[in-house]
Formats: C-alpha cells, structure tokens, sequence
C-alpha cells in the first residue's frame, strides 16, 4: 500500500490513467475490509458463545463450524439446527444471528474479490512473453472503442430490459423482478431462449415481436460489433513489433533470484546489443594486424 501512495504521489495523472494501478488498489482494499470483518465476525462469535456459557440443558453446539461455512445450503441448515436449539430454552435472551450471518457473507464476497484480482494479476506478470501478453495489448489497444461499445449496449440493454419487465412481470417469474429480468436477458443474448413457452401463453404477436427486435438488435448486431472490435485490434497488435528485446525471459529472471536468495554465486546475463559496424572496424583491423605479426613472427623463427 505504502509503495502505491508513492507511484500516486510521483506519478499522479499517468498512475490514474493506468489500469494496473486500479487492480492493485483493489486487493488492498478487499485485504484490508477482510481484515476488518473478520475481526468483527470473531467479536459476534465470542459474544454469542459466551451467551451460552450459563444455559443449563442446552445441548453443545459447535459455533467454529458454523462460522467457516460456505455453501449457502448447509449453511442455511445449520442456522435452523441453531435456532432450533435455542426455542425451548429459558432464561436465555434472544440471540440475533442476522449480523453474524451477514459478516460472514461480506466476508466471502470479499475473499472472492480479492482472488480475482489476483488472479487478473498473474497476465502483468506473464507480459514479457509475446503471445501471453497479445490479450493485454489487444484490451489496452481496444479501448475507446470498447468504452463507446459498452455505452451502446447499455441503453439498448436497458431498453430491453425495461420493456421485457413491464410486459411481463405480472405473469411470467422470470420477469418478476427489475434484477430477475437482467439475468433473463442476459441468458437471451446467450441463446439460452428457455422462457419462450411462458410467453407464448401471454400474448403471441407481443412475445414474438420483442424477442424478434431483441435477438435482432442484441445477438447478432451488438454481439457481432464486439467481435469485429476484438478481432480487429488483435490483427493490429499482432503484426506490430514487439517492442521487448532488451527484456530478460521470466524463467531465467526468476532461476536467478533464486539463487540470490540461496546465497549462490551468479552470472549477470548480458543483454545482447546491437553495435555499429563502422565503429567496430579499427577495432578489427587493429585485431588483424596482432594476428598477422604473431603469424609472420612463427614463420621467420
């Protein structure tokens, strides 16, 4: 964290224009608030188990398991084994586990996050090989027209998606929600065409007519447009040179500073230049000149 305030603070408008910067800033970010909510969910933890210390009759329940769960299935069944546990028992004080469940929830989206990141990470470090990074290039070469891009598919996804929920969602589930119908379109625009029969018993010419302009205008026009982008900038970046020879390969890179760090004697790679031959040439003369006078030296001896 210390390094990037230093790159911000020396950098300042080139750091917020690059996009490394942004991945870094958040794994800090989710570190830290991981940090942080675990503290807390520990704290809830500590405080509902000694709220049970004092209950006679109650049988032992296991709060470390319930604390690192992660599949929502057994964790909703294991919230109802400790509700259940807790409805005969008097004198006991009403417990609320709604917090507790909501800090490990947090928790887990944070953790998510934070691999993510990391793992988009891994492609910096992979950019010396040439065809690695052909993914990075074409992204950063893609840009402007990949921002004009996603500003067009939102209003038109957005149209769609508001047109779709207040036709339907009185009838179809799919539909019943504004984030449902999002979902649902974005199965469409995958082809995943799976509500078409609950539409079908609505309203035929309806059904058929949105779906006809949304398949028209968000699968095979916008979807095309995407690829187009891609594949063009791909061509471009793949017949430029590559502008990394002066770089050292990762894996030799990395050999060495293993053997820097076991204390072992190393070699410095020299990086292989390219020189002049005009300036090289008295060099060479001077260098055929010592061979020829040792070869006349031999002979007259």
């Amino acid at each position: 964290m210390v390094k990037e305030i230093k790159l911000l603070i020396k950098k300042r408008q080139s750091y917020i224009k690059e996009f490394w910067s942004y991945i870094n800033w958040g794994i800090i970010v989710c570190s830290w608030a991981g940090v942080v909510i675990h503290i807390f969910r520990q704290t809830e933890l500590k405080k509902l188990s000694n709220s049970l210390e004092n209950v006679k009759g109650l049988k032992p329940i296991s709060l470390t398991f319930f604390a690192y769960l992660d599949s929502l299935l057994t964790y909703l069944t294991e919230l109802k084994k400790l509700s259940n546990s807790l409805e005969n028992v008097k004198g006991l004080k009403p417990i609320s586990l709604t917090f507790f469940a909501y800090l490990d929830s947090l928790l887990t989206y944070l953790l998510s996050f934070c691999c993510f990141f990391g793992t988009i990470k891994i492609l910096r470090l992979l950019r010396i090989n040439r065809r690695l990074s052909l993914l990075t290039l074409t992204l950063k070469k893609s840009a402007k027209q990949l921002l004009g891009f996603f500003l067009m598919f939102v209003v038109i996804f957005v149209a769609f998606n508001s047109l779709f929920y207040l036709l339907y969602h009185s009838y179809v589930r799919h539909y019943s929600s504004w984030l449902d119908t999002a979902l649902t379109c974005f199965q469409m625009s995958s082809r995943h065409l799976s509500t078409i029969p609950d539409l079908k018993k609505i309203d035929t010419f309806i059904a058929a007519m949105s779906l006809f302009l949304f398949i028209l205008l968000v699968v095979f026009m916008l979807t095309n447009m995407f690829v187009s982008i891609i594949v063009e900038n791909f061509n471009i970046v793949r017949r430029e040179p590559f502008n990394h020879e002066n770089e050292v390969e990762l894996i030799h890179f990395t050999i060495d500073k293993i053997r820097q760090w076991l204390s072992m004697s190393t070699r410095k790679r020299k990086i292989q230049t390219k020189t002049d031959p005009i300036t090289e040439f008295p060099e060479k003369i001077d260098e055929l000149m010592l061979a020829v006078d040792k070869l006349y030296g031999n002979t007259k001896r």
